[in-house]
């Protein structure tokens, strides 16, 4: 059986007796340093092309971050719009796994992106998967996006989901863990309408 391995999005083929176990794990290593290069340095149609092989893994750091975590990381919110774009024509069923996808700390990429207040990001992905295993996860702080928008004062992160909650007529109130609710994060924070 033949070992596939991806480089610059290409496939490398070896044989399983020429391949060790740690030679197959350094190949695994490289692609997932150049996938998380190519993500840093904002090479979107690099990016797709390893997106485009279903070998390369989910989670791409120690943290457990996708290339939607880390694309979102980067700042450059009409970047991660195009990536998301290019992925969704790629395969739009693989891309509802990626917005569901949790890191370490529980954070999906709508987190994310309700955490640097990537507004249209968030209206991205909110709209294009309006379901509430993407719009309201809850991480392990037990926080949804909205609670994070409110606790980091992105306001209008927190109107376009709150929109999309009401349109779909998802309780925006519920609480957190420890019994908080969004309005208790806000009067916490101070967010009074700044």
């Amino acid at each position: 059986m033949a070992e596939v391995a991806i480089e610059g999005g290409g496939e490398i083929r070896s044989d399983d007796a020429n391949i060790s176990s740690a030679q197959r794990e350094a190949a695994q290593r490289k692609i997932e340093k150049e996938l998380f290069t190519s993500v840093m340095e904002g090479n979107w149609e690099k990016v797709v092309g390893f997106y485009k092989n279903e070998s390369v893994p989910t989670k791409i750091n120690p943290a457990g971050d996708t290339i939607l975590h880390l694309a979102i990381l980067t700042g450059l919110e009409s970047g991660v719009i195009k990536l998301m774009e290019l992925m969704e024509e790629q395969d739009k069923t693989r891309m509802e796994q990626f917005v569901q996808t949790k890191n370490d700390w529980g954070n999906t990429p709508l987190h994310q992106a309700a955490f640097v207040g990537m507004v249209e990001v968030c209206e991205f992905i909110a709209n294009q998967y309006r379901t509430q295993q993407v719009v309201q996860p809850r991480n392990n702080q037990g926080e949804t996006p909205l609670h994070v928008a409110v606790l980091h004062g992105h306001i209008k992160v927190f109107c376009a989901l709150q929109t999309v909650n009401e349109r779909k007529g998802w309780g925006a109130m519920d609480r957190k863990d420890g019994g908080n609710t969004i309005l208790h994060s806000a009067i916490f924070r101070e967010h009074f309408g700044e």
